[in-house]
């Protein structure tokens, strides 16, 4: 997959899973395998929020499914077909993880400077209270 597709999928907030198959290069059968699939294999909840059945009519005038994918869904199904994008999601959950911890230790840093300011002042408080 070229960068061009993976930067075309990065800005896709909702899409079909026709638009889908015709980004990947893939037809829409399999697209709509792999969904098919992943229901099987991850019925939850959470699952069922990533794409809704939908029906379109086709150039023969026939009804036919497809899915309207919400931005996970279309991630999740997308890093199946490429590998180039899922190393690039691993990537970015580490740069996450990693950024979070420099949160993290800034932040307490911060709260120790601060105590260490209250503290050094109610000190001084108590110095003047007793001259």
């Amino acid at each position: 997959m070229k960068e061009d597709r993976l930067a075309q999928i990065n800005n896709m907030q909702n899409t079909s899973s026709r638009i889908l198959a015709d980004v990947v290069s893939k037809r829409h059968s399999d697209v709509l395998r792999t969904i098919t699939n992943l229901q099987k294999n991850v019925a939850n909840a959470e699952m069922r929020r990533l794409w809704n059945e939908d029906r379109y009519i086709d150039e023969q005038g026939k009804l036919r499914k497809e899915y309207l994918l919400t931005k996970k869904g279309l991630l999740l199904i997308v890093s199946k077909y490429s590998d180039e994008l899922r190393l690039q999601i691993i990537e970015r959950l580490g740069y996450l993880e990693r950024e979070q911890e420099r949160i993290r230790k800034e932040q307490k840093r911060n709260l120790e400077l601060e105590l260490s300011h209250l503290w050094n002042k109610s000190d001084r408080d108590d110095l003047y209270r007793y001259r």
